[in-house]
């Protein structure tokens, strides 16, 4: 099946690029015409590329610095629930899915998900990230499979023209700090980034109110320490001014990181020699002027070993797993503008994930798998007029899982007990869009001046993660993978009234899971459950004279329309409120109020607990002035002691001090 899947694309490429190369001798591009890197933007602010809504956060340049990590940029965006779970990771949920279901992006290179299919946030250091792109509701096979429970992508600056070299620095409480050196620069063709950071705390601090149990005494959160270094680079060059070639690597490294368990158990883990590392290679040619062709090839992985141990000296050593996971993947695209109202693109996608384990306990001997995913896909639009357009996609995709047995881990000198291939799932989605930015042209108030809607569904494919499928205590190599139906309504009014402007936006969503993988009834997972959820997100923004800006958010999800299956760790009700204030045109204060609502959490028995709702409080103070940058804030103010997960407290009254400097 394989090279029918190559064969159709390779003519499909070929006739379009044979059109092309016809059409440039009527009509010459010109030369001063240059291409950017599409996947800098994969997931699109227009119509044009998306099915569903897409909630975009624009990061303020005085207020990035505060934030050492991914997971600090997603906390106040509706639908999403961030926890930090049993080994110290984040878990991201979007309206009722689990982290599996949720693709992770850097400037469009997708993360990888390793054996467990989760994405790490708080592994992943901050550096120069100019938004964040999420996908909630209705998705497109434009971003590719396992996206059913939507996508997050996080857009990072372009170098600066002026600038040469910055020093950026964060202080927190208990010794937590990370120090950044950023060399970046844009010239005409070309431009380099390179990021070395260090990371290093001493443990989060727990709330006073916390209760010890007789396994977590309170104040510095027992085995939290962790030091890490990371370095990232990248290089951009534009080739005859229309065409650009860019790479990326990136190397993450611990020698050693603590991970905190549950308080109510006498269980402490540690992680020796974790390293993550990434290649990214990334094409773009114009070839005439209305087809572009885009390449991408990458290489995503990560090598730990994990120790547990049954006292906190760490002597009693229970469990030593050693953990080898990457992912290598190649994206083409082929984008065609048909005529000025319609526009196809065709891509075609193969990834390969690989993992090899070794333990002392069920994985005695190297054990490898891989799963192999060929995916192809079409997206057109098209454009009624100038208010109406609607987008429709579709994608073939096909997997296939092998197993094998190592001698040497580094060798693949194993024989391949068995192939599996997967039946051929077709994904369609569909959108119908309305825009009009000048729905009123006078200035009266609560007459809105801009109004966008849509309305969109989508079938989307989740094929099984490497631990579902290949566990030797839980894995079941024959999993169907699941099916989602989603549908989503969005709106978007915008109001002008002097110097007063609001940003009204609601999105109504129903999610319906078919086979969803689960271990409900039994040892082994299996394609068990039917889910379905539904709700609704609305968002007010509000600008007063250039001076004060309110955002209001307000999420609900309705997590009782299934009898035999319980939502964990999802709130029902979430509220985020803030506020912010432009003293002077270089200073700024802002305030926040963030409640969420109680939540099941189950512990590692399975017994279902309900934890409490909270409310947290930040404040903030961000200036800036020439060269230099500098933001104090207070996270949870009050001291809130509560839990994210049943066994894992949060960390209590935090602050923060982060300066920036343009040395150069």
């Amino acid at each position: 099946m394989k090279k029918y899947f190559l064969i159709l694309y390779l003519l499909i490429t070929a006739s379009i690029y044979a059109n092309t190369q016809v059409d440039s001798l009527k009509i010459k591009t010109p030369k001063t015409r240059r291409y950017e890197l599409e996947e800098y933007r994969v997931i699109a602010t227009t119509p044009d590329e998306k099915i569903g809504s897409v909630d975009i956060k624009h990061l303020e340049d005085t207020s990035t610095i505060k934030d050492l990590n991914l997971t600090d940029l997603l906390k106040d965006i509706s639908g999403l629930s961030i926890t930090t779970g049993s080994k110290g990771e984040s878990n991201l949920r979007i309206r009722g899915f689990q982290k599996e279901n949720i693709k992770i992006m850097i400037d469009g290179r997708p993360l990888s998900g390793g054996y467990f299919g989760n994405v790490n946030l708080s592994e992943i250091p901050i550096f120069d990230i100019s938004e964040v792109q999420v996908v909630k509701g209705a998705i497109s096979t434009f971003y590719g499979n396992n996206a059913t429970g939507g996508v997050v992508n996080f857009v990072s600056k372009k170098p600066s023209t002026e600038n040469w070299l910055t020093l950026r620095t964060s202080i927190k409480r208990n010794n937590t700090q990370s120090l950044q050196l950023i060399a970046a620069h844009r010239y005409i063709n070309w431009d380099y980034w390179l990021n070395i950071s260090g990371y290093k705390t001493d443990g989060f601090t727990l709330s006073d109110d916390f209760k010890p149990t007789p396994y977590e005494s309170g104040g510095v959160r027992k085995n939290s320490e962790n030091t890490s270094v990371d370095i990232q680079s990248k290089i951009n060059f534009s080739l005859f001014d229309i065409h650009s070639i860019g790479i990326s690597l990136g190397y993450t490294f611990a020698n050693e990181r603590n991970v905190p368990s549950s308080i109510y158990e006498p269980l402490y883990r540690k992680f020796t020699n974790w390293k993550r590392y990434q290649f990214t290679t990334i094409s773009a040619f114009q070839i005439g002027p209305w087809y572009n062709l885009q390449a991408s090839i990458f290489y995503d992985a990560y090598d730990n070993t994990l120790q547990e141990f049954n006292d906190i000296q760490m002597t009693n050593l229970s469990l030593e797993s050693i953990l080898e996971s990457w992912k290598f993947g190649s994206t083409i695209k082929g984008s065609y503008i048909l005529s000025d109202k319609n526009t196809l693109h065709h891509i075609y996608r193969f990834e390969k994930d690989v993992y090899n384990r070794k333990d002392n306990q069920n994985y005695d001997k190297w054990t490898s798998n891989n799963t192999l995913l060929h995916n192809m896909s079409f997206f057109l639009s098209h454009k009624f007029n100038h208010h109406w357009n609607t987008n429709i996609s579709g994608a073939f995709s096909k997997s296939q899982r092998n197993f094998n047995t190592l001698i040497d881990a580094h060798i693949d000198s194993g024989l391949t007990a068995e192939t599996i291939n997967t039946n051929t799932y077709f994904e369609p989605a569909i959108s119908l869009n309305y825009e009009d930015n000048n729905f009123s042209t006078k200035n009266i108030f609560l007459i809105p001046h801009q109004l966008n809607a849509g309305l969109a569904f989508s079938q989307n494919i989740q094929y099984p993660t490497m631990h579902q499928l290949f566990s030797s205590s839980r894995g079941n190599p024959y999993l169907n993978p699941e099916k989602v139906y989603k549908i989503e309504l969005n709106t978007k009014f915008v109001y002008l009234f002097n110097h007063y402007i609001a940003n009204f936006e609601t999105e109504l969503f129903y999610n319906y899971l078919l086979d969803k993988i689960d271990r409900l009834n039994s040892s082994q997972y299996i394609n068990q459950s039917k889910t379905k959820n539904a709700g609704f997100e609305t968002r007010l923004i509000n600008q007063f004279y250039n001076k004060f800006e309110t955002s209001h958010s307000f999420s609900y999800i309705n997590l009782k329309m299934n009898d035999d299956y319980d939502y964990y760790h999802i709130p029902k009700y979430t509220i985020f409120n803030s506020l912010s204030y432009n003293v002077m045109s270089n200073l700024k204060i802002s305030y926040s109020i963030n409640w969420s609502d109680k939540r099941l959490s189950p512990d590692d028995s399975g017994k279902l607990h309900n934890l409490s709702s909270y409310i947290l409080n930040d404040i903030g103070l961000y200036y800036s002035k020439n060269q230099y940058k500098l933001s104090l804030s207070i996270q949870n103010i009050f001291d809130k002691d509560y839990q994210e997960e049943y066994g894992f407290p949060a960390t209590g009254r935090n602050y923060s001090l982060s300066i920036e400097w343009v040395i150069f």
